[in-house]
C-alpha cells in the first residue's frame, strides 16, 4: 500500500524507550515511518545491564550493558534509525527499583527536553502510564517524557505504544486499550531481522521463553508452537520457538494519543493512514492485569 509522502515533508519522529529491545513494541511502525522517509531518532534511557543474559557472558566477565547497547544500535539501523542517544542511567531490577530514590527524575526530564528542543520532532513516542509491561522504570520514563514535552513547549503529537490490540495474545500485560493500531504484517521480516540483533536476549527474554509446560496438553501445545498461560484474566497463548512465528502471531501495534499535536497532517494516523485502523473497544474489554513486577516499588529493599 502507498504511504502518504505529502504528510512526511516536515515530519520528524523521536522515540523514548527505557531498555535496549523496548523498540520491539513499535518496530514495525518505525520501519514504516522510515519507508515514508520520516527521520527517526531514538533515546534509550539505560543500557539494560540489569537484564538477564546468557550464562556464558558472566563466565567471561563481559559487560551485559555494553553488549546490549551495541545490539540496540545495530537493531534499530535495520528499522532505518541512525541517531541513537543512550543516556546511561542505572538499570535496576524492577523489584528493587524506586524511581524517586534511584534516578534523578528532574535531570532525566531536562535531558529529554534538551533533545526535544534540538530535534524539534513532530511525533513523539514513549511507554504509556502503565509501562506496557508494568515495569516501574517504564512508568518513570513515561512521566519524565511527558513533563519534558510540556516544558519544551513542543507542538509534537505524543503517542504511547504497547497499547492493547485486537490480537488478544499477551495483551493483558499491555497498557490501555489502543485508540488505533497499525497493521505491520508487511514489515514482519524487517521486524524479525531487527530483533535478531538482540542476541543476548533471544533465549532469556520473556517473549520467546514462556513458562515450561507442566501438563500433557501444554506440552502438546508447545510442540505446535504455543505455550498456554492461565491467568485470572483467562487463557492466552504465547508464541514460542522462533522470531518469525512470534511476529506472525503479533501482527498489530497499538497506540494511544496522549497529546494530539498542533498539526493534523503531521500525525501518525495521517502519515500511515493506509495502515492505521481505529480500535475503539477493540481491546479485551476487561480490566488490565498488572504483572507481578508491577509491585516492585512496594517490595523494594525487602
Amino acid at each position: 500500500m502507498p504511504l502518504n509522502p505529502v504528510a512526511t515533508d516536515a515530519a520528524r519522529a523521536l522515540v523514548v524507550i527505557t531498555h535496549p529491545d523496548d523498540e520491539l513494541f513499535m518496530s514495525g511502525t518505525l520501519a514504516l515511518l522510515s519507508r515514508a522517509q520520516v527521520p527517526v531518532s531514538l533515546i534509550c534511557v539505560t543500557r539494560g545491564e540489569a537484564g538477564t543474559g546468557p550464562a556464558s557472558l558472566a563466565a567471561m566477565s563481559l559487560d551485559l550493558g555494553r553488549i546490549r547497547e551495541g545490539e540496540l544500535i545495530q537493531a534499530v539501523k535495520i528499522l532505518g534509525i541512525e541517531e541513537v542517544h543512550v543516556l546511561g542511567l542505572a538499570d535496576i531490577h524492577p523489584k528493587r527499583f524506586v524511581a524517586e530514590r534511584d534516578w534523578d527524575l528532574a535531570g532525566l526530564s531536562d535531558c529529554i527536553q534538551s533533545i526535544i528542543t534540538h530535534l524539534k520532532p513532530t511525533l513523539l513516542f514513549s511507554h504509556g502510564p502503565h509501562g506496557g509491561t508494568g515495569h516501574p522504570a517504564h512508568k518513570a520514563v513515561y512521566h519524565a517524557t511527558s513533563l519534558a514535552l510540556e516544558q519544551a513547549e513542543s507542538p509534537a503529537a505524543h503517542y504511547s505504544f504497547a497499547a492493547m490490540t485486537p490480537a488478544k495474545f499477551y495483551s493483558e500485560f499491555f497498557d490501555d486499550d489502543c485508540e488505533f493500531y497499525v497493521d505491520v504484517r508487511s514489515m514482519a521480516s524487517v521486524r524479525e531481522f531487527s530483533f535478531s540483533y538482540h542476541q543476548s536476549q533471544l533465549q532469556v527474554g520473556e517473549f520467546l521463553s514462556p513458562p515450561f509446560p507442566r501438563s500433557v496438553r501444554k506440552v502438546l501445545s508447545a510442540l505446535f508452537g504455543y505455550g498456554f498461560w492461565f491467568t485470572e484474566a483467562g487463557r492466552v497463548r504465547i508464541p514460542t520457538l522462533s522470531l518469525a512465528q512470534f511476529f506472525r502471531r503479533y501482527p498489530y501495534e497499538g497506540f494511544v494519543t496522549r497529546r494530539p499535536g498542533a498539526q493534523a497532517a503531521g500525525r501518525l494516523e495521517h502519515i500511515l493512514k493506509d495502515y492505521c485502523h481505529g480500535a475503539a473497544g477493540a481491546g479485551r474489554g476487561r480490566p488490565r492485569v498488572e504483572r507481578e513486577r508491577d509491585l516492585g516499588a512496594r517490595d523494594a529493599e525487602r
